[in-house]
This record gives C-alpha cells, sequence and structure tokens, in this order.
C-alpha cells in the first residue's frame, strides 16, 4: 500500500519535480516550458502535505501495533550500533594515522573487529527477531481464521520425526503419501482425513507415543510433500528436547534452523542452535552451544480438551537459553556431524568463565578434526582444569580419532603475542578472550 501511494504522489503526469513551478512539455521534445500559476502551486503542495499525512497516519497505526513496537525496538540498537561503529571507525583510523608504532595498529585493529562482531551479532538477533515475528503473525493469523488442529496418522508422524535427527534433515523428493490415504483425524477421533483435503492448507498436528509427544505446524504441497516453512516441537514428557524450522519448496530443502539438547564428550549438558543454508556440498551455516541450567517446559495440558497448542520457535528457546557460550561452530554439515573438507571451517570451545579452552581451524571428518599432509590443520587449547597451564599451539597432520598426530608440531607457553600473530590472519564470528590476558575479545 505504501509503495502504491508513493508512486501515485511521485510521479505526476507532467511536473518535473526538480523545478517546482515549471511544466515541462514532453510532447514538445524541448526544454521550453510554462508557467504554473499560483493557484495550481498551491493545489499542489496541499496534494503532497496530504499525501505525507495518509502516509504518516499509515506509519503512525503500524507503530502503534504490537508488531510495529516489537519491531521498533529489535531494530533501533542495531541502529545505534551501526552508528557508534561508523564513529568509532573513524576514530580508530585517525588514530592509526597517527601511530607509526606496530602493537598500536595491533590495538586498533583488535579494537575495530570487537565492534564488527558485535554489529555482526546484533544484526542476527535482528533477523532472528523479524523472521520470528513473521512465523508469530502467521500462527496467530491462522489461528483466528480457523486453523486446523488434527491427530497426525503414523504414517505421517514417520515422516514428521525425520524433521528432529539433529542437523541431519533432507529434501523430500518423493511423495510421502497418496492423495487418498488418510493422514489425519479430528481431535475426537471421529472423522477422517485424507491428503487430499488437507494439501496446501496451514494446519497443527500432534502426535503422542509413550512419554514423546511432537507438535507440527505447516503444511504440504499438492504433490505430497512438504512446503513452505514446517515446525517441529518435540517434548519428552514435560520437557521441550528439539525445536525445527525448516523450509521447503515443494520438497526442496531451502534451509533450516534448530535447537536441541545433547551431552558433549566432556559430559557437558547444552543447547545447540543450529541455523543453515543447503548446498550441494551440505549444510551450510552456524551453530552455537550453550551450557545448559534450565529445562523448558511445555506451556500446555495435553490431557485438556480445547488447550492452545504453543507452537515455540527456534528464536524463542535462544533467547531463553542465551547466556554462557559452551561452544561455537562454522561451517558445512551432513549425516548429522561436521563434516567440511574446504579448511575454513573452524570450531571453538568455551570454559565456563568464556575463556578460549580450544580453537581449531581446518577440515572435519564426522565430527572430528581431520588434518592431512596436503591440508595441515592447526589448534589452540590450554588444559583448563590447570589454573595455571598457558596456551600451546599445534599445526599439522591429526588422527582418525582426531588428536595431533604429530608430536614436533607443538609450541608452548604462548604469550597474547603469539595468539594474535596466529588468529589475525582469520575472522572468527564469535569473540575470543583468552585465559590469563587483560583481554576483552581479539579477531
Amino acid at each position: 500500500m505504501f509503495a502504491e501511494r508513493h508512486k501515485e504522489t511521485s510521479m505526476s503526469d507532467t511536473k518535473d519535480k526538480n523545478s517546482r513551478g515549471i511544466l515541462v512539455d514532453f510532447r514538445s521534445g524541448s526544454g521550453v516550458g510554462e508557467s504554473v500559476s499560483e493557484d495550481e502551486e498551491k493545489s499542489n503542495e496541499a496534494d503532497d502535505k496530504w499525501s505525507l499525512r495518509i502516509i504518516g497516519r499509515k506509519v503512525w497505526k503500524f507503530i502503534n501495533t504490537g508488531i510495529g513496537v516489537a519491531l521498533l525496538c529489535a531494530v533501533m540498537p542495531v541502529a545505534f550500533k551501526v552508528h557508534d561503529f561508523i564513529r568509532d571507525t573513524e576514530r580508530a583510523i585517525d588514530q592509526m594515522a597517527t601511530k607509526s608504532d606496530t602493537e598500536g595498529i595491533n590495538s586498533q585493529i583488535e579494537d575495530m573487529t570487537g565492534v564488527i562482531k558485535d554489529v555482526i551479532e546484533d544484526y542476527e538477533k535482528l533477523d532472528d527477531t523479524v523472521g520470528d515475528l513473521k512465523t508469530t503473525v502467521e500462527i496467530t493469523k491462522n489461528e483466528m481464521y480457523g486453523l486446523k488442529r488434527l491427530k497426525a496418522e503414523p504414517n505421517v508422524a514417520v515422516e514428521i520425526l525425520k524433521l528432529s535427527q539433529k542437523d541431519d534433515i533432507s529434501s523430500s523428493n518423493q511423495a510421502m503419501w497418496d492423495e487418498g490415504d488418510i493422514v489425519a483425524s479430528d481431535e475426537d477421533d471421529i472423522e477422517n482425513i485424507t491428503a487430499k483435503e488437507l494439501e496446501n492448507q496451514k494446519m497443527i498436528l500432534s502426535y503422542v507415543e509413550g512419554e514423546q509427544e511432537i507438535l507440527f505446524y505447516g503444511k504440504f504441497s499438492k504433490n505430497n510433500r512438504w512446503d513452505g516453512n514446517c515446525i517441529l516441537n518435540v517434548y519428552l514428557g514435560n520437557e521441550l528436547q528439539m525445536v525445527t524450522e525448516a523450509e521447503y519448496d515443494d520438497g526442496k530443502l531451502i534451509g533450516y534452523r534448530q535447537a536441541y539438547t545433547f551431552t558433549t564428550k566432556l559430559e557437558k549438558e547444552v543447547w545447540c542452535i543450529s541455523k543453515r543454508e543447503c548446498t550441494e556440498n551440505g549444510n551450510l551455516g552456524d551453530s552455537w552451544n550453550y551450557y545448559k541450567k534450565e529445562d523448558i517446559e511445555k506451556e500446555y495440558d495435553s490431557e485438556k480438551e480445547d488447550q492452545k497448542l504453543n507452537i515455540v520457535t527456534v528464536w524463542q528457546v535462544q533467547d531463553r537459553v542465551r547466556n554462557n557460550v559452551e561452544g561455537f561452530y562454522h561451517g558445512l554439515t551432513s549425516e548429522g556431524a561436521y563434516n567440511d573438507d574446504t579448511g575454513e571451517a573452524y570450531l571453538v570451545k568455551f570454559s565456563f568463565d568464556g575463556t578460549v579452552r580450544t580453537l581449531y581451524k581446518g577440515n572435519f571428518s564426522d565430527g572430528e578434526f581431520s588434518g592431512t599432509l596436503d591440508q595441515p590443520a592447526w589448534m589452540i587449547g590450554r588444559k583448563e582444569e590447570k589454573i595455571d597451564s598457558k596456551y600451546a599451539y599445534y599445526k599439522g597432520e591429526f588422527n582418525e580419532d582426531g588428536n595431533p598426530a604429530n608430536s614436533g608440531g607443538w609450541k608452548y607457553g604462548l604469550e597474547y603475542q603469539d595468539i594474535i600473530e596466529y588468529t589475525s590472519p582469520y575472522f572468527f564470528k564469535c569473540k575470543l578472550k583468552w585465559y590469563g590476558f587483560d583481554n576483552a575479545g581479539t579477531a
């Protein structure tokens, strides 16, 4: 509506806006014009003011909605952050121009890198907020206009549960069922519903087996393949175990976001937030692990009839669990594991105090470090159980278990400048705070 109104008010049939009061005769092909009368000019100004007034009212009406307020609240901090970034960058450049010492310039670069990472983080939060708002509005709108709430048949539950595979979702290239197959029933188990009756309709499907309960929000196409935004919630008892948001185009998986719990090799319970886009080589994106502090419980009673089934989004989970970061991975995943042979992937593990425990950059195979003679990987790490331990650096091959294969590839007792030397050629999307050094975060 805004765009249509803007087009109407900004493109007069014959008036040149760059020269108010002059009417250019485009038909004659010359630049000769004739004067517009004073009354016509006042009329034009009145039209412009009236157009602005209408636009202003629409903007104000939007701001007064809950969505408008939420969106403005999300956008404003990022806008201020970008403004601060531009200001700080200008100052840093001025200071660098007056400094000839390398240490001073490195310090300025570290500061600028930290600001860039803050902007990126805030932008990603904004992107998540906007995406979650759109999903929430869509669900609310559908509930207002009769969103179908049904019980999934076992054959459908099997397909839905494929969306619960951790970082192992795939396209549904084949039809999942035939149009005449029964795929759901009403909440009273009275009416059986076929696939033909539900094609291209948004719905909420529920399925309970033992202590596990799943909720699915989405739709399938007339070709009986997932289509559009599909959301899965998985509960074990009253505790949320997983949320998947997958974007499909008639069965083709475009990308997905997931939130799920798991236990690390060091027996740490974490929440993982994975955001990925699908490519020919695998699912590319980022995974954030957060130390698990509490369970997320179900906000409805499955036993009660006419109970609102709250659909939880990945952003809502991340907003709850975003506290102490346990790990960050950037790269490709496939078959539920880190698998990346580009040499561009990296993994950072953090101690509970926020300092780096391990930083690895290189290839991954089935979740393990995988450096070779032709493609050596490198890592920086320390033994966090020892208070006075210093960081060590390794570059070279890694064995099948993901451990360094060459004892001669180590350098021990790193100083802060050593760490900067090894890490500065690369950009890491997460802040790196090093134990034992006075630093807020480095590249």
